[in-house]
């Protein structure tokens, strides 16, 4: 079978709130669940998406197989109850899998690693009290089950760290997966609680491993199996979330080195502008409200990439020519990011793309109107970022800046459809519109320091200083984004 749930996590003083919805759903007993987690001493298996639990359930005693799938919300998994008695942990046994395609994901790892079964052991575990229910809606099963507990992770130096647990998981037992995301809306709006793509897998493995939380997710290579645009439509957006739920959700547990995360959700949410640019060829575009949000979150975390820019790389360079003391701002003014992250309009802007991409993945697949309209919008692009480049030592820094965003546009449509394009000549080709985008991604840095420099001198005359070098880095820049231009436009396009 193929699990879809949605985890919703929330302050701890909701918690008897929503237990009492709970009860009033049906959900009149708790029951205690202990599992215990096998993974390699490396953690082989979490690395590659895998999770494999042994779970007390009342008296019984189930094995249980996961593999990730292309979605955050869909996994793999197949579940065996043990014929065991006793107090202690059963013994694995994989073959009880083998009939299911989550055992060929676990066979193909360990024969690629040349791992041998019994190197498993229990690298974590969890001791949980859950309260569930099943709720019919709109022709729809679904379970409710409550959380509270903790997980216990085994380091490698022998000793344990404890993790507290409190969520809400919302699965679909039968029916459209929409219904969950229906569900889900109304949680956030009445208790304010918020998507979460952290299971107590990946929340056992951070802790057995020692660290502050899990790495910052990279967008992933896009590969396309069908080209009709139901299959197309929801795998952009699919590729958009996968990128930007899993770091947002890092960020909401108050991670305080959140930089790289933090850059890496805005990639996903520009990412998503693209592919929404995309499917407005096909007539499928943002609702007011969540084009609002998503505009109004842009920005807000805009804010922490200009200051950035100020703390990692103008503060040492005037520091390295020992330049006087001024009053520069810093990210460190700035409120931490879940601040904003956690409000309900982010939270409902979320659950809307998941919905959209649902919603697109039950269309029809005799339409195919996406990938020939696609190609031709790169050709418009590549075309009128062109003629702005060729000019670009003349033009003025708002036509710059316009150049920038359409070329970034360029980038990440390629990035989409790279298996469109020729496959000899499009690594070479996207390296050199990457080293375009950095250069004036570079310049656009500058441009924006100038500015924040210019409001800050009323109150410091030093700031003279700093904007002195920014021009001169300007100027440098300035012909270093040309040549890279020059240079790109050269090459043949690939698609």
């Amino acid at each position: 079978m193929n699990e879809f749930e949605l985890k919703l996590v929330f302050p701890v003083e909701k918690f008897s709130e929503l237990e009492k919805l709970v009860v009033s759903k049906g959900g009149l007993r708790r029951q205690r669940l202990q599992a215990f987690y096998f993974d390699t001493d490396y953690f082989d298996l979490a690395n590659s998406g895998i999770a494999l639990r042994i779970r007390k359930e009342g008296r019984s005693w189930v094995q249980t197989l996961k593999a990730a799938t292309s979605s955050d919300f869909e996994r793999l998994e197949h579940n065996v109850t043990l014929n065991h008695v006793g107090a202690g942990v059963p013994a694995l046994n994989l073959q009880l899998h083998a009939d299911h395609p989550a055992f060929n994901a676990l066979t193909k790892l360990l024969q690629k690693q040349k791992l041998d079964p019994s190197a498993l052991r229990v690298r974590y575990q969890t001791d949980i009290w859950r309260r569930a229910a099943l709720v019919r809606a709109r022709g729809a099963v679904l379970e409710y089950a409550l959380d509270s507990g903790e997980i216990k992770a085994f380091q490698k130096d022998g000793s344990e760290k404890i993790v507290s647990v409190a969520e809400l998981e919302i699965e679909l037992k039968s029916g459209d997966e929409r219904v969950v995301i229906n569900h889900a809306k109304s949680l956030v709006r009445r208790f304010g609680l918020c998507v979460d793509t952290r299971s107590k897998a990946q929340r056992g493995y951070v802790a057995a491993n020692g660290l502050d939380g899990a790495r910052p997710i990279k967008a992933t290579e896009l590969r396309i199996k069908q080209a009709h645009d139901a299959a197309l439509s929801a795998a952009l957006l699919n590729s958009c979330l996968n990128q930007i739920l899993p770091n947002a959700s890092e960020i909401n547990t108050g991670l305080i080195y959140f930089d790289e995360h933090l850059h890496q959700l805005r990639v996903g949410l520009r990412r998503l502008k693209t592919a929404m640019k995309s499917l407005g060829l096909i007539q499928v575009f943002f609702s007011e409200n969540d084009l609002k949000e998503l505009e109004t979150v842009f920005a807000q975390l805009g804010s922490y990439r200009d200051l950035n820019f100020l703390d990692e790389k103008l503060r040492p360079a005037l520091a390295a020519v020992n330049a006087p003391q001024m009053n520069l701002v810093s990210v460190t003014d700035l409120p931490h990011p879940e601040q904003f992250l956690k409000q309900k309009n982010f939270q409902l802007f979320c659950l809307s793309i998941i919905e959209l991409s649902l919603t697109l993945v039950k269309m029809d697949p005799a339409i195919q109107r996406l990938k020939s309209l696609a190609l031709k919008d790169l050709d418009k692009v590549q075309k009128d970022t062109k003629k702005l480049a060729l000019n670009f030592m003349s033009i003025q820094d708002e036509q710059r800046h316009k150049l920038r965003k359409r070329l970034k546009r360029l980038r990440y449509s390629l990035e989409f459809f790279k298996d469109f394009c020729d496959q000899k000549r499009y690594k070479d080709y996207l390296k050199s519109l990457g080293r375009v985008s950095e250069s004036l991604g570079n310049y656009n840095d500058i441009c924006v320091a100038l500015d924040k420099s210019e409001q800050l001198l009323s109150a410091d005359s030093n700031i003279l200083f700093a904007m002195g070098w920014l021009k001169a880095e300007q100027t440098r820049t300035r012909s270093e984004c040309y040549e890279a231009l020059q240079k790109f436009y050269k090459l043949k396009k690939v698609w």
